[in-house]
């Protein structure tokens, strides 16, 4: 069923059009913000990266099929990011933003685990990243991550296995 039947049939005129995008952005924008947060590190850069998005998802409303919004959403954070990752400046600084202030309930120490997390993240490919997000943030399996990526369930938890591995390393160097 085409995205056209959330506007109840009607023509596909610019209210009708703008209707669909609003709902679904009710619907998924936490999702698209939250998953380009983790690949890029940085709320303003997620910001940019969803309006991308929901941009690019309301040129082609009349093209995605409702059951497949998730991943095909999914599919197109991933290429912005990796689209905003490439055209960073490469520096060798690695720049720690924490993703959001200690909660009342969180320790100092869970804090530091977070943050510390957060940078091993930024150190990751952005292949390796996007498998991580995925798979043990976002919870998709690997099948599901790989029709995000666009890429064989093989290398999703061939990508998965490395960044865990570094992940590890990276973290069992700082946190023992």
């Amino acid at each position: 069923m085409a995205l056209a039947s959330i506007t109840d049939g009607l023509a596909w005129g610019s209210e009708s059009k703008e209707a669909a995008l609003e709902r679904l952005m009710g619907l998924h924008e936490r999702l698209v913000l939250r998953t380009a947060w983790r690949m890029l590190g940085s709320r303003e850069d997620a910001q940019d990266a969803a309006q991308e998005v929901f941009l690019r998802l309301y040129r082609h409303l009349g093209s995605v099929d409702e059951p497949t919004v998730q991943s095909w959403l999914y599919r197109t954070t991933m290429n912005v990011c990796y689209d905003l990752l490439r055209r960073r400046p490469k520096t060798g600084e690695l720049l720690v933003e924490p993703s959001h202030s200690p909660d009342a309930g969180d320790s100092i120490e869970e804090a530091e685990k977070r943050s510390l997390l957060e940078a091993g993240l930024k150190r990751l490919t952005p292949q390796e990243r996007a498998a991580v997000v995925l798979c043990s943030i976002e919870g998709l399996s690997s099948a599901e991550a790989a029709l995000a990526l666009g890429v064989s369930e093989g290398t999703v938890r061939s990508h998965l296995s490395l960044a865990r591995t570094r992940l590890k390393e990276y973290v069992g160097r700082f946190w023992r």
